[in-house]
């Protein structure tokens, strides 16, 4: 069998590697827009129920409040899941792609090493090798303890519950909660990708046809 009859088959593999990990990475947004739409509208509809021009009972009011924040938490809750269920296929087509990129084309999104990149920036003008996709995991799980805090506002106008909570003490747990969590994402939202001198990738199955026009799925391990 020709080189040019093993390099083909990788070529074609690589192509559809990387349109699939293309593919789910604009999923993210898309579904991303998906959910902030219902994310706004629960916001929206937690301060209408909250405000002054609602015209309703304190205890009507919180009741709406109970509501709407459920279908908030809900909402948010979906959202985590589909961000980790994307973030697992893209990195599943990630490893895939490490193990045959450097056999078609070579390291090129390593040609040049960050910290070079940056000798000549100074502050927040540094790069940094935050992942976008566990930034938006965060975010997620910001807007579900956003929404837990209106819930429990909630029950304190409904049921009258949590009266002997100040309200200043509710304000300073939620920025505590806040702060918390940009320190989370500062500290843990970066991308942890080791550096593998003798990497071991997954076998990959290539399918060659042969000069008798039969396909055959050769099992192929980059060495």
């Amino acid at each position: 069998m020709s080189d040019k009859q093993l390099y083909e088959p990788k070529l074609e593999a690589l192509k559809i590697i990387l349109d699939a990990r293309r593919h789910e990475i604009d999923l993210v947004w898309k579904r991303g827009l998906f959910f902030w739409g219902f994310v706004a509208l629960a916001f929206a509809a937690a301060a209408a129920s909250v405000g002054e021009t609602t015209n309703l009972p304190s205890q009507e009011r919180g009741q709406l409040l109970f509501l709407v924040s459920l279908f908030g938490m809900l909402v948010s809750f979906a959202w985590y899941l589909s961000l980790r269920g994307s973030k697992f296929w893209q990195e599943t087509w990630e490893a895939r792609l490490d193990s045959l990129e450097p056999l078609i084309v070579g390291k090129i999104f390593t040609a040049r090493r960050i910290d070079e990149l940056n000798r000549s920036k100074i502050g927040i003008f540094k790069s940094g090798p935050y992942s976008v996709s566990k930034l938006a995991i965060f975010i997620s799980l910001y807007v579900q303890v956003c929404f837990l805090f209106l819930f429990i506002y909630s029950l304190h106008l409904a049921f009258d519950l949590f009266g002997f909570v100040p309200d200043w003490l509710g304000l300073i747990l939620f920025f505590l909660s806040s702060l918390a969590f940009g320190l989370v994402i500062l500290f843990c939202g970066n991308t942890q990708k080791p550096a593998i001198n003798n990497p071991q990738p997954a076998p990959i199955a290539l399918i060659v046809r042969g000069a008798d026009g039969q396909d055959t799925e050769v099992p192929y391990l980059p060495n």
